[in-house]
C-alpha cells in the first residue's frame, strides 16, 4: 500500500472524506484495501467482473485472430489505427492489468 493516506470510510463521498488533504484524494490501492477488509463481498464481485470481461476479451480477440500478447504489444500511437472493438479491448486488458499491479 501506499500509506499515503489512511482508507476513508466513505468511498461514494471521496471529495469529503476523512484523511483526505485539500484537493487530494486517497490512493487507489488504499481504497482497495479499506474495501477488502470492510466489504469483502465488493472485491469478490469486482474479482468475478474482471474474470468475466478477460474471458468476454479472449473470445472476441480469438475472432479477430489476435492474443492478448499481440494486442498489448501494439504501441499506444498505433492504437487509432484498430478496430473500436479491439481499441476496447486493450484498454479493457489495460485496466485489469492495473488492477491486478494493485494487489
Amino acid at each position: 500500500m501506499s500509506g499515503a493516506y489512511p482508507a476513508v470510510a466513505y468511498v461514494g463521498e471521496l471529495e469529503h472524506a476523512e484523511g483526505c488533504v485539500g484537493d487530494l484524494y486517497p490512493a487507489l490501492d488504499d481504497v482497495l484495501c479499506y474495501l477488502r477488509w470492510a466489504y469483502p463481498a465488493m472485491i469478490d464481485n469486482l474479482d468475478d467482473r474482471l474474470k468475466r470481461q478477460k474471458s468476454f476479451v479472449r473470445r472476441i480477440l480469438q475472432q479477430y485472430g489476435w492474443s492478448q500478447t499481440q494486442l498489448l504489444a501494439v504501441p499506444r500511437s498505433e492504437l487509432g489505427e484498430l478496430e473500436a472493438v479491439l481499441q476496447l479491448c486493450y484498454h479493457i486488458l489495460r485496466d485489469i492489468e492495473y488492477v491486478d499491479g494493485l494487489r
